[in-house]
């Protein structure tokens, strides 16, 4: 696993295998903890602060980078990624 620091100063983790880059980013949120993408299956697993997950198919990463740079994580995931 890699540690970087994104351009928003933010923690980014990247886990590298064969065939796929899964970047993690730590998220400045009360209630999600961080969010995890994986490039090559575009898969987005997001981390709750309370232990939960939740797994979005097919996310562009556009919508990704618009997710881990919003001001309020929680009001995006609820009004953009639950239509994943």
């Amino acid at each position: 696993m890699k540690l970087g620091i994104d351009t928003n100063g933010k923690r980014v983790y990247t886990r590298l295998g064969a065939s796929m880059a899964t970047t993690t980013h730590a998220l400045r949120s009360s209630w999600i903890e961080s969010a995890s993408y994986d490039d090559q299956t575009r898969s987005l697993v997001v981390t709750t602060r309370n232990g939960g997950s939740y797994e979005f198919l097919l996310v562009p990463p556009d919508v990704v980078e618009q997710f881990v740079g919003s001001e309020s994580p929680g009001k995006f995931f609820h009004a953009v990624l639950k239509g994943y």
